[in-house]
């Protein structure tokens, strides 16, 4: 007897379903229960509550393959290896391979070296078997066939063809070639006979699943089918989402007709819904031509977020409400999302913040994790045809990599300076730089622990090696890393651990390491004595390893499931979440990818080829899981779209979306429109929320505030953020900053650290009170192109090694003498601090050359400004850093912490009027651009020249030992330009125009009095060409300034000098930038502010108004 058993959600289908199974074991009858493999968890836990223990043990549920599986250990035969998916993979690159080597592909020739190929081919042939389509059928279509069509199923049939004779080969089987061998043995043994057999939870079944089913027919007692049909909804509308169970059922009828049997069919149509808007939604949610519901809607919302995050958010503050306020268990609770695996991640990070319990019905994709990562890094070494630095260091930057972080950190340090990369790796490193003996040896050590085992490795690699050699030898490589032992000393350690999460990870590693063990003795079995390459064998395993997964066992009792709705089966759920209900992600999009088209299929359907996977079909299945999806629940439904995706895209609802506001009314609600105390479910969440609104002054804020006060823990954490929540300000202790800053007394302090602070008291604190450093590499960078022609000009222009005066012949040298001297220095500078042409890029020598050319226009521009002006150098690179003496400049901070300024005056000018006095100007050698706006200078920024201007000045020196100096100005050549070079012409004055070219590039800036006899000094026959201020013919000297506020201006230096000194002892280190610091800020990641709009513009016109006012002020006074 057969017997349908039909109704929509909730409709009394399955109590009248598990009824009859109750009747049948009351009976004695040998019961037996088929439903989906996946399903079976959840539905052995529904009959094991209905029937009870004793009645649970005496049936047997069991999956399709769990019936071939039973049929081959009960009737034996000519048992066979089953065949997982690493060998089903490796068998269909063997086919592949044969496919190659009959050298007659017609289609796919671009197509058979791609792992993606290879993926969509096993996939179509497991479509193919299901719907019991063989080779020889997709022959004989290709002999009807023309074009494209024709060429595709000439070369898959082949393929299909082949893969079946190397599974016969292999004397192995595969989950479908399994069930064609158990229909054989159920229909020659009888194996349903005298059986009353119930069908659930199918929605249709595949072709070697109907053959089990007519067997099953023909032998059993009785059968029972339940079948999602609402009969009601059909009658009323054709858009009903019961396509693929009417289909099902008319193939039932019809494999019953061949028996001589009639179905009978029991109707459901009782409906459990708890309250009518549910029931409301089942009977409507397809139907074109509603009536609006009558009633006040209260358990269905539609809840729009901003965001996925707002959305988890959301979900998480509504489970809370439930539980508390409505006596919800959380297992009263399901999630459900059509995109689980994109977003699962989300919802169960909230959940944990929220201390919410889960359980997570989706398994985690292995491409993100450790171990995968690391055999991938692995394979990119050692493909790489030199070996990869970048490479290099992902890989033994993984925590299954057998070195200790101080070892890789230094290791890299080393091969960001040194350039290290390619060849450079297969012999010890030479160049120590600032590193000890010792020091280098250790990064050497560490250097062969890494390239030895890989060197090893390439050595078996000789040519035409086998999969077999290539196994071994990769099985050899991964105990000389020691990665077995890393694996499990990483699950060892997780183990142990009270961290739900960490024992999750453990699991997981552990189970991954497994399959990745065996993918590799897959390869060793399947292709043993094949030649094989080893980027051939890292796509095959790289394929391998796109297909394993972790699965998650259930881990608690109460929680809240969170589901993709095609692949659970739930019930007894009250209150239901379907989240991320968007436009192409619930209902699924149909996938139009695959080797055949839809339209092919569609043609194919003229031969005879019906492919069960079809867009048509998809579309018929995604209706009915929505359908389930929207009726699941007994007394809640919430329904939730996003806004936007996490890069701020649009996203728009689904249809279903919009279809239950008109079946409702507006039923939309806002997830930001909920008030914060809707999200503060507990001190944690509490504070969380707190702290994202810390900024808001409203009473909400301030209750949430007083609420986290009654905590010790996140009082004290409120504590602990106040200052940086409230003004962003990070403060010391006065104490902890003046033994930080101020412990040596007087305490050294360079113009350069002075310039840092003021750009950000935060950068100053990382740099120098942390001591936090970047590794810079050994190249022509900015920093060294500066030493080196700060170096070279202090040498060229010194009377002899050892002297400290200015030598005239500087003057007169020629360019061959310049250039000359520019390659040598360079030459001793690149070996002595840039470790020689260790680590070089072959474009190093092109920017060595470039370098010198500009070194010669720079010398050359300063001769003729010397050649030109009374002022000579009297002290080069001049160090006021001396640790006693008179020519210390020390600046009283509060009476009783002093500073001294330090640092290295480029160039010291003297000139000495017709009346013996003596003026000075200093020079700075800029190779970057420099600002003299009064705003810069109010700001704190550039005050360097001033300060080191006030220590000539103000202390006994070589240049003032009388102390009767007087102050001419600060200059700044700023030579990073590269001036335009001229070739000689006869009728063209190449110096002229050189001369030109280098006064555009190397035009000098600065500040220099008004006193006659010093602008007249600056080369009054030029025209001032080569000063610091402007001239013309007309209005003749402009840009200079008062003698009385030059002295000002220092005088305001030091000030700010002082200023900095508090500042620092009062432990005001404040993420405040000004503008444009966090560009060049190396500590951005650390303080958080980058690009902040608070920050100070210091090219404000305003803070020239102030320095003004400030300097005006002090006259006054005086």
């Amino acid at each position: 007897m057969v017997t349908v058993i039909s109704g929509g959600s909730h409709s009394g289908r399955d109590k009248v379903f598990i009824d009859k199974i109750k009747s049948a074991v009351k009976n004695g009858e040998q019961v037996m229960v088929i439903i989906p493999d996946q399903f079976s968890f959840e539905y052995d836990k529904k009959l094991y509550e209905h029937l009870g223990a004793a009645d649970f043990n005496v049936i047997q549920t069991a999956g399709f393959n769990r019936i071939a599986e039973f049929t081959e250990k009960l009737y034996g035969g000519r048992a066979k290896e089953n065949a997982d998916d690493n060998v089903r993979t490796i068998l269909m690159y063997k086919a592949v391979r044969r496919l190659k080597q009959t050298k007659d592909i017609r289609f796919y020739k671009k197509s058979l070296e791609k792992g993606s190929f290879l993926a969509e081919l096993n996939e179509l042939v497991s479509q193919f078997r299901e719907s019991g389509i063989t080779p020889q059928d997709l022959a004989l279509a290709a002999e009807k066939q023309s074009g494209s069509l024709a060429m595709k199923l000439f070369d898959i049939s082949r393929l299909y063809d082949f893969y079946m004779d190397e599974l016969e080969k292999a004397g192995m089987q595969d989950t479908l070639s399994a069930m064609a061998r158990s229909v054989d043995q159920v229909k020659e043994n009888g194996y349903f006979r005298g059986m009353t057999v119930f069908v659930d939870a199918f929605n249709d079944f595949s072709f070697d699943e109907l053959k089990m089913l007519d067997a099953c027919i023909a032998q059993c007692k009785s059968i029972t089918f339940s079948l999602c049909i609402d009969n009601e909804s059909i009658r009323r509308y054709a858009n009903h989402p019961f396509a693929d169970t009417l289909k099902t059922l008319q193939q039932i009828t019809d494999i019953s007709a061949d028996h001589n049997y009639k179905v009978n069919t029991v109707e459901c149509r009782n409906s459990s819904f708890k309250v009518p808007e549910l029931e409301y939604v089942s009977k409507e949610i397809y139907n074109t031509c509603k009536k609006p519901y009558v009633g006040k809607c209260e358990n269905v919302s539609v809840i729009s977020a901003t965001d996925i995050y707002e959305e988890s958010e959301f979900v998480s503050g509504k489970i809370w409400e439930l539980v508390r306020e409505k006596g919800y268990k959380f297992s009263d609770i399901a999630l459900l999302a059509r995109n689980l695996k994109d977003c699962a991640s989300v919802f169960e990070g909230t959940f944990d913040r929220y201390e919410i319990p889960y359980f997570s019905d989706c398994s985690d994709s292995v491409s993100s994790s450790s171990l995968v990562r690391y055999m991938n890094s692995l394979f990119k070494c050692l493909l790489s045809r030199k070996y990869s630095t970048d490479n290099i260091l992902k890989y033994i930057k993984s925590p299954l990599f057998p070195m200790l972080n101080i070892e890789i950190s230094n290791l890299e340090d080393y091969c960001i300076r040194w350039s290290v990369d390619g060849d450079m790796w297969l012999s010890d490193f030479t160049v120590a730089g600032d590193l000890s003996e010792k020091q280098l040896e250790k990064i050497n050590c560490s250097r062969r622990k890494i390239i030895e085992p890989f060197e090893a490795f390439k050595s078996k690699l000789v040519k035409d090696v086998t999969a077999g050699e290539l196994c071994r030898g990769l099985y050899d490589l991964l105990g000389s890393i020691e990665l077995s032992q890393q694996t499990f000393s990483v699950v060892k350690k997780a183990g142990t651990s009270d961290n739900e999460t960490q024992l999750e990870m453990a699991r997981g590693l552990k189970q991954l390491w497994n399959s990745v063990l065996s993918a590799i003795k897959s390869v060793y079995d399947c292709m043993n004595d094949e030649v094989i390459s080893l980027r051939q064998f890292y796509e095959l395993f790289k394929l391998m390893l796109s297909q394993m997964s972790v699965s998650r066992p259930p881990q608690k009792l109460d929680c809240v499931r969170i589901c993709d709705p095609s692949h659970s089966r739930l019930e007894g759920v009250k209150a239901v979440f379907l989240v991320e209900v968007n436009d192409g992600i619930f209902p699924a999009p149909l996938s139009s990818a695959g080797l055949i088209t839809e339209n092919e299929k569609m043609i194919l359907e003229g031969s005879n080829i019906h492919i069960s996977h079809s867009a048509r079909k998809s579309f018929q299945t995604e209706k009915l899981v929505c359908y389930n999806a929207f009726t699941l629940a007994d007394e809640k439904l919430y329904v939730l779209y996003s806004e936007s995706d996490l890069v701020g895209e649009a996203h728009h609802p689904s249809a279903l979306v919009s279809e239950l506001n008109g079946m409702f009314g507006k039923i939309n609600i806002k997830a930001q429109d909920m008030g914060l105390d809707f999200y503060c479910t507990s001190f944690r969440t509490a504070y969380y929320k707190y702290m994202e609104h810390s900024r808001d002054k409203n009473a909400t804020t301030s209750a949430i505030r007083s609420v986290l006060g009654l905590s010790q823990e996140y009082a004290e954490k409120l504590m602990r953020t106040k200052n940086l929540h409230e003004n962003g300000d990070y403060k010391l202790e006065e104490k902890t900053a003046e033994k930080l800053f101020m412990s040596e007394q007087p305490a050294k302090v360079s113009p350069t650290q002075l310039d840092t602070y003021y750009k950000c008291p935060f950068n100053y604190f990382c740099k120098y009170g942390l001591g936090l450093k970047t590794v810079r590499k050994a190249d022509i960078d900015g920093l060294n192109r500066g030493l080196i022609i700060h170096q070279l000009l202090e040498k060229i222009m010194r009377k002899g090694d050892d002297g400290t005066g200015f030598d005239n012949a500087f003057l007169t040298l020629s360019d061959d003498e310049i250039k000359e001297y520019i390659h040598k220095n360079v030459t001793e500078y690149i070996k002595e601090s840039l470790g020689g042409m260790f680590g070089k890029s072959p474009s190093f020598v092109f920017l060595q050359e470039r370098m010198e050319s500009n070194i010669l226009h720079i010398i050359r521009f300063m001769q003729n400004e010397l050649l030109h002006s009374k002022f000579r150098p009297a002290l080069l690179e001049y160090k006021i850093d001396k640790s006693e003496g008179e020519d210390r400049l020390i600046i009283d901070v509060n009476g009783r912490d002093k500073i001294i300024l330090t640092g290295i005056i480029d160039r010291v000018d003297v000139f000495e009027d017709e009346n013996g006095e003596k003026y000075v100007r200093i020079i700075d050698y800029k190779t970057g651009s420099i600002d003299l706006k009064y705003s810069m200078l109010y700001n704190g920024l550039n005050l360097q020249m001033f300060v080191y201007l006030t220590a000539l000045l103000e202390t006994k020196n070589p240049v003032n030992i009388d102390g009767g100096l007087k102050q001419a100005g600060i200059v700044y050549y700023t030579l990073g330009n590269k001036p335009k070079t001229y070739e000689q012409t006869a009728d063209a004055d190449v110096e002229e125009a050189e001369s030109r070219s280098r006064l555009n590039a190397f035009k000098p800036i600065g500040k220099v009095v008004d006193i006659k006899a010093v602008t007249e000094a600056f080369s009054s026959e030029e025209n001032y060409a080569y000063a610091p201020f402007k001239y013309s013919k007309t209005n003749g000297i402009s840009g200079t300034i008062p003698d009385g506020f030059f002295t000002k201006l220092r005088e305001f230096a030091i000030g700010k000098v002082a200023q900095f000194g508090e500042q620092l002892c009062q432990g005001n280190i404040q993420a405040r930038p000004v503008a444009e610091a966090c560009k060049h800020c190396d500590f951005h990641d650390i303080c958080g502010r980058i690009n902040q709009e608070d920050v100070t513009d210091v090219k404000d016109s305003v803070y020239e108004e102030k320095l003004m006012e400030e300097l005006t002020d002090r006259k006054e006074k005086k």
